[in-house]
């Protein structure tokens, strides 16, 4: 990570995952920028390390080449290339969840967003879903997240029936089953599995390739190239994939060989993003995060991102209020401001007794104050923040305290 070691003054030797933490780059997308962006990439690949690629907004022409650029560079190593639309690589989401309990909360939460369901419709979907894994599992039957979003209350009734649980714990699912509230709530789940299977998502998330596959030392995930695409579905599979990928870090405890490059950010949920930053701090992985508006970004997701961010690069900002965020985040100091006062005033005795008489006096003087005051100023204006060049960026780390204007070289 040579740009990123000269840009923090660290050795070249030094493991800026561990030392830099996770890091931040704000501003408007320019020659520096994507220099920057693309010397990360590629110090990623060298390292072999296994990168999960986000980038939400490439045009399909963009997002060739930067597979094409990838693929170059990675000979021996699989590339996997999740996206919406044909041609498109596809997982086992399931397999990054330990229990059925996980498997249903997650689906539950792909249906509240493809259609809006009551509590006690999330409630008995629950349940419903819980009966048919334990029927599946206990006849010892394979299952993708395709198939249980298939299934209706006469095939889980069947399943149960035929499958060798307990005669007590068989008995109660198909009461449940059976139960005129079940099939009730089942016209409303009905509705929302018919419009999660016509996003599209499910059949990516339905593939044969285990979670933790992708996170074998050497692979590189891309999530990009969606631009194209509806925003709600591809809001979805992105914060579907981010919540499998965390489950999967959390399970594996093998972060450190796992980066991740994200751009344009905005469409995945605040609550994913930190969740993902958060095993840095434990396995030391690399996250790099790039976002443009950091106030649209805030209002988003809150200020729990920049919480388990350590270092910051921010490039030119494209709007005051950004300008003004970041010129109050980088700080402010006490400094002493000098003001002068100057007073006219006439003499109230224009005549003096000297030796030699009485002569005249001034008619008035004058008197000059030198004050001081403390006063609070931001140690970087706004104005600096909008007025960097291209290749000119603010550096701020956390600990050991670094604030510093430099540029990025080749």
């Amino acid at each position: 990570m040579a740009i990123v070691n000269h840009l923090f003054e660290r050795p070249a030797t030094e493991d800026v995952t561990h030392s830099l933490g996770n890091m931040m780059v704000s501003g408007v997308e320019n020659e520096g920028s994507r220099r920057l962006y693309f010397n990360l990439l590629l110090n990623l690949l060298v390292e072999k390390k296994t990168i999960i690629l986000v980038n939400g907004a490439l045009s399909g022409e963009q997002h060739r080449t930067l597979r094409d650029y990838v693929r170059a560079r990675i000979p021996g190593r699989s590339l996997y290339d999740l996206r919406l639309g044909a041609s498109s690589a596809s997982v086992d989401i399931l397999s990054a969840f330990r229990t059925n309990k996980e498997k249903t909360d997650f689906l539950l939460e792909l249906l509240s967003q493809s259609a809006e369901l009551s509590d006690s419709a999330k409630l008995r979907a629950s349940r419903f879903f819980l009966c048919a894994m334990s029927a599946l599992d206990a006849s010892g039957k394979t299952y993708r997240l395709k198939d249980l979003a298939g299934m209706d209350v006469d095939r889980v009734s069947a399943e149960v029936t035929a499958s060798p649980l307990p005669a007590a714990e068989k008995n109660r699912h198909i009461r449940f089953l059976e139960d005129a509230g079940t099939y009730a709530i089942f016209l409303d789940l009905e509705s929302a599995l018919i419009q999660l299977e016509s996003s599209g998502v499910l059949d990516i998330l339905s593939g044969s390739l285990k979670m933790k596959d992708l996170l074998r030392d050497g692979n590189v995930v891309m999530l990009s190239g969606m631009l194209g695409d509806d925003f709600e579905k591809k809001e979805m599979l992105l914060n579907a994939l981010f919540q499998a990928l965390s489950k999967c870090l959390e399970r594996e405890k093998g972060g450190s060989r796992v980066a991740f490059l994200i751009k344009n950010a905005d469409f995945i949920s605040g609550d994913h993003i930190c969740s993902t930053l958060e095993y840095n701090q434990s396995y030391h992985f690399a996250a790099y995060l790039f976002v443009e508006d950091i106030t649209r970004y805030i209002a988003k997701n809150g200020n729990a991102v920049l919480d388990d961010v350590r270092s910051f690069l921010v490039f030119t900002q494209g709007s005051p209020e950004n300008a003004a965020f970041w010129s109050a985040f980088f700080g402010s100091r006490d400094i002493q401001q000098k003001s002068y006062s100057f007073t006219k005033k006439r003499s109230w005795n224009p005549f003096s007794i000297s030796d030699g008489g009485v002569v005249p006096g001034p008619g008035k003087y004058n008197t000059a104050t030198t004050n001081f005051t403390k006063v609070n100023e931001p140690i970087y204006k706004p104005e600096v923040f909008r007025e960097l060049r291209k290749n000119e960026v603010m550096c701020y780390l956390r600990e050991p305290l670094l604030r510093k204007k430099t540029s990025v070289e080749e």
